[in-house]
């Protein structure tokens, strides 16, 4: 009867071991995923805020100091990006085209 005791002990153990493994690898995981989730929304939102200083300039009537102002804006991206030669970066190039009206 000893041994069926210790034997039930032993189990018991084992099975206690086995769920706080469980519960350990549970919140391991949860706390992964949260933190991949604050990743991505630090991205969109680092993307909305670069993405934030060009809209202003997409409309139909620009007037030639706003012209200026984002020219010198993509070139000063250009040249802090390009020097930096570590990163992955694609330039940018500005296209601009007049529509006369009657």
């Amino acid at each position: 009867m000893e041994n069926a005791s210790k034997a039930l002990l032993m189990a018991a153990g084992v099975l206690i071991a086995l769920l706080i493994i469980g519960l350990l690898l549970y919140m391991f995981s949860s706390m992964s995923n949260t933190q991949k989730e604050g990743v991505q929304t630090a991205r969109e939102s680092q993307v909305i805020e670069f993405n934030n200083q060009f809209t202003s300039y997409m409309r139909d009537n620009i007037r030639g100091s706003d012209m200026i102002s984002l020219i010198n804006r993509v070139s000063d991206y250009n040249k802090r990006k390009g020097d930096n030669s570590e990163e992955k970066y694609q330039q940018f190039n500005i296209t601009i085209t007049r529509n006369r009206s009657k």
